[in-house]
């Protein structure tokens, strides 16, 4: 389908930001990716068509971006397929493995723009009752939050047809409201209060506390470091938590910035974190 100046609508702020993003690093693929392992009869069919309609709720397996006069616009494209592309590797001699390998190699790869593929999703046939859903998409389309919306949507109506019950009904806004919401925000007094906020508490900050004098150049693929984490320290992390009335991430993140400090010796520090930031329970149901 071809993008008209009626059938596009303007990219929000975060978009923009991401797409110019994109346009400096061309070969580090702006992505978000993700991966479930099922157990258990599947009905793959059925899983295709749930699949499709979370899409058409929800709106994002459908976008595709265009440019017209140097600026990217984005649009729905409904003749596109947003069902799964159904990989068997059960005959593999390591079924984990083969489906591992090509996530990690498609996930690493960059994405076209102006193509079809912002969106993919696969699924394996690991062996007798046992795939692996996995689901990505170029993260101007969504993000993580979004990813696991998707997800979350796919499994909500397949549950109800398996139980033979009626789904609830979808409550996410479109995709073109979401655009609107952001600029009636950033429009309202809201927004001028919120930066005159973070303006006050942001003055004189001139650095960000880190344990080295540059920067990583940009990679699709970032240095990975793993642990495990003792199931006594967990415990004491959850009391940490309850003591305090939060969730285990924030607990987790007072860790590392406790952690920078002894570091360091800053007795300020300032530490940079991805947040949804939504601001509506309508934006966080889409």
């Amino acid at each position: 389908s071809a993008a008209t100046d009626t059938g596009t609508f303007e990219l929000s702020v975060a978009q923009s930001e991401l797409w110019l993003a994109q346009q400096l690093h061309p070969i580090v693929p702006f992505s978000v990716s993700q991966y479930i392992d099922l157990h258990g009869p599947l009905d793959t069919g059925l899983l295709q068509h749930c699949l499709r309609r979370a899409g058409r709720e929800l709106q994002s397996p459908y976008v595709r971006f265009a440019v017209g006069g140097g600026q990217p616009r984005q649009y729905l494209d409904h003749d596109l397929d947003t069902g799964f592309l159904h990989l068997d590797v059960s005959s593999q001699g390591d079924p984990d493995r083969a489906a591992w390998e090509w996530m990690d190699l498609d996930r690493h790869v960059g994405i076209d723009l102006s193509g079809s593929d912002v969106t993919r999703t696969v699924l394996f046939t690991l062996g007798p009752d046992r795939h692996r859903w996995y689901a990505r998409s170029h993260h101007l389309v969504l993000d993580g939050f979004g990813a696991a919306n998707i997800l979350q949507r796919t499994a909500e109506l397949y549950s109800a047809a398996i139980e033979e019950r009626t789904a609830p009904p979808s409550r996410a806004m479109a995709l073109t409201e979401i655009v609107a919401a952001e600029h009636q925000y950033r429009s309202s007094s809201r927004f001028v209060a919120d930066c005159e906020y973070w303006g006050s508490h942001l003055v004189g900050l001139d650095r960000v506390t880190r344990l080295t004098d540059r920067y990583a150049a940009p990679s699709a693929r970032p240095h990975l470091s793993r642990a495990t984490i003792d199931p006594a320290a967990m415990t004491r992390l959850d009391f940490a938590a309850i003591r305090y009335g939060t969730g285990v991430a924030e607990v987790l993140v007072a860790a590392i910035a406790g952690f920078l400090a002894q570091m360091t010796g800053d007795r300020d520090v300032t530490v940079s974190l991805p947040v949804a930031a939504r601001t509506t329970g309508a934006l966080r149901r889409s």
